[in-house]
Protein backbone atom coordinates (compact mmCIF):
# COMPACT_ATOMS: atom_id res chain seq x y z
CA UNK A 1 0.00 0.00 0.00
CA UNK A 2 1.58 3.75 -0.97
CA UNK A 3 1.67 5.97 1.95
CA UNK A 4 -1.03 9.09 1.62
CA UNK A 5 1.63 11.66 0.88
CA UNK A 6 1.16 15.33 1.94
CA UNK A 7 0.30 16.37 -1.67
CA UNK A 8 -2.42 14.06 -1.69
CA UNK A 9 -4.77 15.93 0.45
CA UNK A 10 -7.36 17.80 -0.93
CA UNK A 11 -7.67 22.00 -0.07
CA UNK A 12 -11.00 22.68 1.74
CA UNK A 13 -13.32 23.60 -1.03
CA UNK A 14 -12.05 20.78 -3.43
CA UNK A 15 -12.83 18.02 -1.19
CA UNK A 16 -16.40 19.55 -0.55
CA UNK A 17 -16.80 19.85 -3.99
CA UNK A 18 -16.20 16.26 -4.80
CA UNK A 19 -17.34 14.73 -1.33
CA UNK A 20 -20.11 13.25 -1.71
CA UNK A 21 -18.69 11.38 -5.37
CA UNK A 22 -15.91 10.63 -3.50
CA UNK A 23 -17.38 8.82 -0.48
CA UNK A 24 -19.21 6.66 -2.67
CA UNK A 25 -16.38 5.32 -4.16
CA UNK A 26 -14.37 4.67 -1.26
CA UNK A 27 -17.57 2.94 0.28
CA UNK A 28 -17.47 0.74 -2.39
CA UNK A 29 -14.04 0.14 -2.00
CA UNK A 30 -14.01 -0.40 1.59
CA UNK A 31 -16.78 -3.32 0.97
CA UNK A 32 -14.77 -5.13 -0.75
CA UNK A 33 -11.82 -5.09 1.67
CA UNK A 34 -13.94 -6.35 4.55
CA UNK A 35 -14.36 -9.77 5.33
CA UNK A 36 -16.45 -11.18 8.30
CA UNK A 37 -15.26 -14.05 10.41
CA UNK A 38 -18.50 -15.73 12.06
CA UNK A 39 -20.92 -12.96 13.65
CA UNK A 40 -19.08 -10.96 15.61
CA UNK A 41 -15.62 -10.14 13.79
CA UNK A 42 -14.87 -8.37 11.07
CA UNK A 43 -11.57 -7.31 9.47
CA UNK A 44 -10.83 -4.27 7.24
CA UNK A 45 -8.20 -3.77 5.21
CA UNK A 46 -7.64 -0.50 4.36
CA UNK A 47 -5.84 1.37 1.12
CA UNK A 48 -4.44 4.37 0.46
CA UNK A 49 -7.99 5.43 -1.15
CA UNK A 50 -9.59 4.74 2.47
CA UNK A 51 -6.58 6.10 4.45
CA UNK A 52 -6.74 9.52 2.26
CA UNK A 53 -10.87 9.28 3.07
CA UNK A 54 -9.78 9.71 6.76
CA UNK A 55 -6.74 12.36 6.56
CA UNK A 56 -10.03 14.41 4.49
CA UNK A 57 -12.54 13.91 6.77
CA UNK A 58 -10.83 14.80 9.52
CA UNK A 59 -9.42 18.01 8.41
CA UNK A 60 -12.54 18.90 6.81
CA UNK A 61 -13.99 19.42 10.48
CA UNK A 62 -11.00 21.02 11.61
CA UNK A 63 -11.37 23.69 9.57
CA UNK A 64 -14.28 24.66 10.31
CA UNK A 65 -12.73 25.09 14.23
CA UNK A 66 -10.06 26.42 12.97
CA UNK A 67 -12.30 29.23 11.36
CA UNK A 68 -13.84 30.10 14.80
CA UNK A 69 -12.42 33.63 14.93
CA UNK A 70 -13.57 34.25 11.05
CA UNK A 71 -17.12 33.13 12.05
CA UNK A 72 -17.72 34.86 15.32
CA UNK A 73 -16.19 37.90 13.47
CA UNK A 74 -19.44 37.33 10.65
CA UNK A 75 -21.72 36.80 13.93
CA UNK A 76 -20.76 40.34 14.92
CA UNK A 77 -21.88 41.56 11.71
CA UNK A 78 -24.70 39.57 10.68
CA UNK A 79 -26.56 36.33 10.63
CA UNK A 80 -24.22 33.24 10.78
CA UNK A 81 -24.77 29.60 11.29
CA UNK A 82 -22.86 26.77 11.48
CA UNK A 83 -24.42 23.20 11.24
CA UNK A 84 -22.76 19.81 11.88
CA UNK A 85 -23.73 16.77 10.89
CA UNK A 86 -24.57 14.19 13.94
CA UNK A 87 -26.85 11.58 12.66
CA UNK A 88 -25.79 9.32 15.63
CA UNK A 89 -24.10 9.25 18.61
CA UNK A 90 -23.29 5.48 18.63
CA UNK A 91 -20.34 4.47 18.13
CA UNK A 92 -21.66 1.02 16.20
CA UNK A 93 -24.10 2.94 14.68
CA UNK A 94 -21.34 5.75 13.48
CA UNK A 95 -19.23 2.62 12.26
CA UNK A 96 -21.37 0.69 10.05
CA UNK A 97 -23.21 3.86 8.32
CA UNK A 98 -19.83 6.58 8.40
CA UNK A 99 -16.71 4.49 8.51
CA UNK A 100 -13.47 6.52 8.17
CA UNK A 101 -15.87 10.06 8.93
CA UNK A 102 -14.95 12.18 12.00
CA UNK A 103 -16.29 10.46 15.30
CA UNK A 104 -19.55 11.54 16.75
CA UNK A 105 -17.98 12.88 19.92
CA UNK A 106 -15.35 15.02 18.10
CA UNK A 107 -17.95 16.58 16.21
CA UNK A 108 -20.11 17.67 19.12
CA UNK A 109 -16.70 18.34 20.79
CA UNK A 110 -16.45 21.03 18.22
CA UNK A 111 -19.96 22.09 18.34
CA UNK A 112 -18.99 22.90 22.03
CA UNK A 113 -15.92 24.75 20.66
CA UNK A 114 -17.79 26.73 18.16
CA UNK A 115 -20.60 27.92 20.69
CA UNK A 116 -18.20 28.59 23.34
CA UNK A 117 -16.57 31.07 21.06
CA UNK A 118 -20.24 32.74 20.55
CA UNK A 119 -21.10 31.16 17.27
CA UNK A 120 -24.92 30.17 16.76
CA UNK A 121 -23.58 26.27 16.42
CA UNK A 122 -26.00 23.41 16.02
CA UNK A 123 -26.65 19.84 14.93
CA UNK A 124 -28.57 18.12 11.98
CA UNK A 125 -29.13 14.62 12.78
CA UNK A 126 -28.97 13.48 9.10
CA UNK A 127 -29.69 11.43 8.41
CA UNK A 128 -31.86 8.86 10.46
CA UNK A 129 -31.50 5.61 9.08
CA UNK A 130 -34.73 3.50 9.36
CA UNK A 131 -34.06 0.53 11.34
CA UNK A 132 -30.11 1.46 12.29
CA UNK A 133 -30.41 4.98 13.65
CA UNK A 134 -34.09 5.43 14.52
CA UNK A 135 -34.15 3.35 17.54
CA UNK A 136 -35.76 5.43 20.06
CA UNK A 137 -33.12 4.90 22.76
CA UNK A 138 -30.67 5.61 20.09
CA UNK A 139 -32.37 8.94 18.97
CA UNK A 140 -32.84 9.99 22.34
CA UNK A 141 -29.12 9.29 23.57
CA UNK A 142 -28.22 11.45 20.50
CA UNK A 143 -30.05 14.28 21.15
CA UNK A 144 -29.11 14.31 25.05
CA UNK A 145 -25.74 14.83 24.12
CA UNK A 146 -26.30 16.85 21.47
CA UNK A 147 -27.82 19.23 24.44
CA UNK A 148 -25.15 18.32 27.02
CA UNK A 149 -22.53 20.12 24.36
CA UNK A 150 -24.36 23.10 24.55
CA UNK A 151 -25.33 23.06 20.78
CA UNK A 152 -27.76 26.14 20.01
CA UNK A 153 -30.67 23.85 17.87
CA UNK A 154 -31.30 20.37 16.65
CA UNK A 155 -33.22 18.96 13.37
CA UNK A 156 -33.21 15.99 11.75
CA UNK A 157 -34.00 14.37 8.31
CA UNK A 158 -35.07 10.61 7.69
CA UNK A 159 -32.82 9.34 4.74
CA UNK A 160 -33.60 9.73 1.30
CA UNK A 161 -32.37 7.66 -1.28
CA UNK A 162 -31.80 8.63 -4.95
CA UNK A 163 -29.51 8.37 -7.71
CA UNK A 164 -25.63 6.30 -6.48
CA UNK A 165 -26.67 6.50 -3.20
CA UNK A 166 -29.84 4.49 -3.45
CA UNK A 167 -27.79 1.76 -5.57
CA UNK A 168 -24.81 2.01 -2.67
CA UNK A 169 -27.29 1.80 0.17
CA UNK A 170 -29.09 -1.32 -1.03
CA UNK A 171 -25.47 -3.12 -1.40
CA UNK A 172 -24.76 -2.31 1.90
CA UNK A 173 -27.90 -3.70 2.78
CA UNK A 174 -27.90 -6.67 0.56
CA UNK A 175 -24.33 -7.64 2.33
CA UNK A 176 -25.52 -6.87 5.70
CA UNK A 177 -28.79 -6.85 6.47
CA UNK A 178 -30.08 -9.06 3.42
CA UNK A 179 -33.86 -10.03 5.24
CA UNK A 180 -34.24 -6.36 5.17
CA UNK A 181 -34.19 -5.72 1.53
CA UNK A 182 -37.97 -6.58 1.19
CA UNK A 183 -38.88 -4.22 3.76
CA UNK A 184 -36.93 -1.14 2.58
CA UNK A 185 -38.11 -1.59 -1.15
CA UNK A 186 -41.50 -0.78 0.02
CA UNK A 187 -40.29 1.66 2.47
CA UNK A 188 -38.23 3.36 -0.45
CA UNK A 189 -40.97 3.14 -2.96
CA UNK A 190 -40.27 6.39 -3.93
CA UNK A 191 -37.25 8.80 -2.97
CA UNK A 192 -38.49 9.56 0.67
CA UNK A 193 -39.60 7.28 3.18
CA UNK A 194 -43.68 7.48 3.87
CA UNK A 195 -44.74 11.08 5.16
CA UNK A 196 -46.71 9.25 8.03
CA UNK A 197 -43.35 7.76 9.48
CA UNK A 198 -41.26 10.84 9.06
CA UNK A 199 -43.88 12.49 10.83
CA UNK A 200 -43.52 9.98 13.84
CA UNK A 201 -39.43 10.11 13.63
CA UNK A 202 -40.22 13.96 13.85
CA UNK A 203 -42.38 14.13 16.71
CA UNK A 204 -40.01 11.81 18.52
CA UNK A 205 -37.05 14.60 17.70
CA UNK A 206 -39.75 17.36 19.13
CA UNK A 207 -40.30 15.77 22.35
CA UNK A 208 -37.03 15.20 23.02
CA UNK A 209 -36.20 18.83 21.99
CA UNK A 210 -38.41 19.75 25.13
CA UNK A 211 -37.11 17.54 27.72
CA UNK A 212 -33.73 18.39 27.30
CA UNK A 213 -34.19 22.30 26.30
CA UNK A 214 -33.08 22.59 22.91
CA UNK A 215 -34.64 24.74 20.23
CA UNK A 216 -35.59 23.38 16.64
CA UNK A 217 -33.61 23.99 13.62
CA UNK A 218 -35.91 25.86 10.61
CA UNK A 219 -37.90 23.47 9.06
CA UNK A 220 -35.61 21.76 5.99
CA UNK A 221 -37.61 22.28 2.04
CA UNK A 222 -39.49 18.67 2.54
CA UNK A 223 -39.71 18.51 5.99
CA UNK A 224 -43.68 18.45 7.19
CA UNK A 225 -45.30 21.94 9.27
CA UNK A 226 -44.57 21.12 12.66
CA UNK A 227 -47.46 20.83 14.98
CA UNK A 228 -47.39 20.59 18.60
CA UNK A 229 -45.15 17.81 20.53
CA UNK A 230 -46.60 14.47 21.63
CA UNK A 231 -44.91 11.55 22.52
CA UNK A 232 -44.84 9.00 19.70
CA UNK A 233 -43.29 5.64 19.04
CA UNK A 234 -42.37 3.71 15.73
CA UNK A 235 -41.79 -0.12 14.87
CA UNK A 236 -38.43 0.51 13.32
Amino acid sequence: MRKVQRSDVLDFQTYNDRREAYRLRVMEEKAKRRIHVGEHLTFLFESTDTILYQVQEMTRLEQIVRDKDILKELSSRTDCTVCISVPCIDEDVWAQLEPGTAPPLKRLRAVRELVDAGIHAGVLMNPIVPGISSKPSLIEATVKAIADHGAKFVGCNVMFLEDGTRAHFMKFLEREFPSWLPRYEKLYEKKYAPEEYRKQVQGMIRVLQNRYGVSRREREPHEEKPTEPEQVGFAW
